[in-house]
């Protein structure tokens, strides 16, 4: 269960403490032992995580790191139930169940399962809504939080200019990430009426979708701005 007053990522890591466990078996459905902070602390921790589908190959891994101590610890992470994992394995280890919903009980799962790992920390820094929400709803806060679009009020389209388009994709292409197709349609079909960029013609699809394309459409902004400001 995810501790409300901690970071996620230590919520996630205090159930891994160094050199107590020998064995710990986790079902990580939702890949939370793949967050970047996570993986560099069990490892500094002397924990080595064994994830392999195949039983085979588990089992050839497995009796590679034997002995199994607290001091040279063990996690086998399946992303099914618990029970899937081999009997010996699942009786001689620690359990762990790990979820999303257990730290973001009031947003649509779907939702948040499609975030990368680096997307759902931020959200995780953010203060919870007040209230359930249903699947647009979360889209939208998500949106604002882990999306720093919470600096502009998407309502009354301040983002649906071209300075401010471009103030945010900068930022968001800087960061070298995907937007998640769901929250990627909701924010194109608000921007796709905005006044302000359909009277430009602007591809704003493109311009999301295509580091390149952006890159290119800045680079063509300010030669064009060059050349008024010379007289060229």
């Amino acid at each position: 269960m995810g501790d409300p007053a901690l970071p996620m990522p230590q919520s996630v890591l205090r159930h891994f403490p160094a050199h107590v466990h020998a064995l710990t078996v986790v079902s990580d459905r939702d890949g939370l032992l793949a967050d970047e902070e996570v993986a560099g602390v069990l490892a500094d921790r002397g924990f080595t995580l064994v994830a392999e589908d195949d039983p085979v190959r588990l089992r050839v891994r497995i009796e590679d790191l034997r002995p199994w101590t607290p001091e040279r610890p063990v996690i086998v992470v399946t992303a099914g139930e618990l029970r899937g994992v081999p009997f010996d394995l699942w009786r001689q280890g620690r359990h762990v169940t790990l979820s999303l919903h257990d730290f973001f009980t009031r947003l649509a799962y779907p939702i948040v399962k499609s975030l990368a790992p680096a997307q759902r920390a931020r959200l995780a820094a953010a203060v919870e809504p007040l209230a359930t929400l249903g699947e647009s709803s979360s889209i939208d806060f998500i949106l604002r939080q882990a999306f720093d679009l919470d600096a502009f009020d998407l309502d009354a389209f301040d983002l649906a200019n071209p300075a401010g388009l471009v103030s945010w994709l900068n930022h968001h292409h800087a960061r070298n990430e995907t937007l998640p197709a769901r929250l990627r349609d909701a924010l194109l079909t608000r921007l796709q009426v905005a006044p302000g960029l359909r009277e430009l013609g602007l591809d704003v699809a493109t311009l999301l979708d295509d580091r390149e394309a952006y890159d290119r459409f800045v680079r063509a902004q300010w030669d064009r701005f060059v050349r008024r400001s010379t007289g060229a």
